[in-house]
């Protein structure tokens, strides 16, 4: 005598015996034995939440828990050039008064990532390149020809480069035979 069967409560395909639930059905979300409560945090420090009906989840069914927060608080979905920027700058923090919502990428930089220029005086220029000199008193046109004899020239410029951001037509200024070979 053949089994009865019966649709599957989820998707309606035909299942027989005791299981409740279709193959590809008894294995999603809670149902799954790996199931950890539908929360995860990806790999930039954002928590995902599990929504699969929500018209913005990703090909997982998941989205952020801060845009779920915030579109509780307005009681629409979020437009696609809206941002929400942690106040306290800490991603796992949800909480609706850490969240500020702001219309486009535009706003969230002037708002919160402002760079302050560095405004470069004359004075100020004239005591960074005395400090400048004063660092670099030991490089004379003997030490760097000293140094030539032992070491190739891009050695050295390297080096001095590396330590002090000099580049090569600095050291051409010594007027020194810079013969760019290798050793």
């Amino acid at each position: 005598m053949p089994r009865k069967k019966k649709p599957c409560p989820d998707c309606g395909k035909l299942i027989q015996g005791q299981a409740k639930y279709c193959k590809s059905c008894g294995h999603i979300g809670a149902r799954h034995n790996l199931w950890k409560g539908g929360r995860y945090i990806d790999n930039g420090g954002y928590v995902y939440i599990y929504m699969p009906n929500h018209p913005n989840s990703n090909s997982k069914h998941y989205i952020y828990e801060h845009v779920s927060v915030m579109e509780k608080r307005i009681g629409r979905f979020l437009i696609d050039k809206e941002e929400i920027h942690h106040i306290n700058e800490i991603k796992t923090d949800n909480r609706i008064e850490n969240l500020f919502l702001c219309k486009n990428h535009s706003e969230h930089l002037k708002q919160f990532h402002k760079i302050k220029p560095i405004i470069h005086t004359l004075e100020t220029k004239q005591n960074l390149s005395k400090k400048l000199s004063q660092e670099l008193d030991f490089v004379t046109k003997e030490w760097l020809e000293n140094e030539y004899k032992l070491k190739s020239a891009r050695t050295i410029s390297k080096e001095i480069h590396k330590s002090y951001g000099w580049v090569r037509k600095r050291l051409i200024r010594f007027s020194i035979d810079m013969s760019w070979r290798r050793r």
